[in-house]
């Protein structure tokens, strides 16, 4: 882990080819940088980000939730050359752009809170949807009005998750893609704050629980697995969960923190996990 000056908040972890990429947010504003890890090395891969959350999108780039534009941030690989794929909704910037999932047709889902950018230039923190090719995002998951956090999709891509102060809460995706306005609580185990998650190839759900070492991991139901909760030694505020290496198999956690205990962590698991 390369650390200088307030960059104490790990975020975003993606795989993409053999590396993942993460985000390293300073405390007191929205700077960022992406850094690359391979193997056991890691190193600065973009000054100046202003990223957090990120994705892949179809062509294999780095696609964020950007808190320094206030918008979607897209980062070509491996130029690097920055576009900006939607930077306001009704005319005014995102407040402070989180998380992000693309569904296969290319639709993007984001959240936007209020972290880290008290102005809230929006005047409310939602979550929105951009289609394929689009300009324009609108609103969804309409009652989940206090700052949404992590996002994901289920496999089947009929369900979006939506995790943030007031848990985990799910919503069906129809067959023209609309997103439900309502959605119901996933689960007890994720009925608390919650923040980044992810899947593995059986539908499970990870959720990294803010300001503690747990990472819960639900079934289709929403009920804990066996193995749940994961514990991570030596960070008490872990942020975000991706699956990464070779096969898979390795599950990555990034956390916040101050003097070491902010990073990467990894464990190995018996199955893989999306990126397949």
């Amino acid at each position: 882990m390369v650390n200088q000056y307030d960059f104490m908040n790990i975020e975003g972890p993606v795989w993409v080819g053999d590396s993942l990429y993460y985000s390293e947010v300073k405390a007191s504003d929205s700077s960022a940088r992406i850094f690359k890890l391979t193997g056991e090395s890691s190193s600065v891969f973009i000054e100046n980000s202003g990223s957090n959350g990120m994705a892949v999108d179809k062509d294999g780039n780095l696609v964020t939730a950007n808190q320094g534009v206030g918008g979607i941030v897209r980062f070509a690989l491996p130029s690097k050359t920055k576009t900006t794929l939607v930077g306001t909704y009704d005319n005014k910037r995102f407040n402070c752009p989180n998380d992000l999932v693309y569904r296969s047709d290319g639709t993007l889902y984001f959240t936007d809170p209020d972290f880290q950018n008290s102005s809230r230039p929006q005047g409310a923190t939602r979550t929105y949807q951009l289609p394929p090719n689009a300009t324009t995002a609108t609103v969804i998951a309409t009652d989940y009005g206090n700052n949404p956090n992590g996002v994901t999709l289920s496999l089947d891509e009929k369900t979006l998750f939506v995790g943030g102060p007031g848990g985990v809460k799910q919503y069906a995706i129809d067959a023209s893609g609309k997103v439900a306005d309502m959605g119901s609580a996933f689960g007890t185990a994720l009925s608390s704050n919650s923040d980044g998650m992810t899947l593995d190839c059986a539908g499970n759900l990870y959720v990294a629980v803010p300001n503690t070492n747990t990472i819960v991991v639900v079934d289709k139901t929403g009920q804990p697995v066996a193995n749940s909760p994961l514990k991570v030694n030596g960070t008490n505020a872990v942020t975000n969960v991706a699956f990464g290496g070779e096969d898979r198999k390795t599950l990555y956690i990034t956390s916040q923190g101050q003097g070491g205990s902010q990073g990467v962590y990894k464990v190995k698991l018996n199955f893989p996990g999306r990126p397949y």
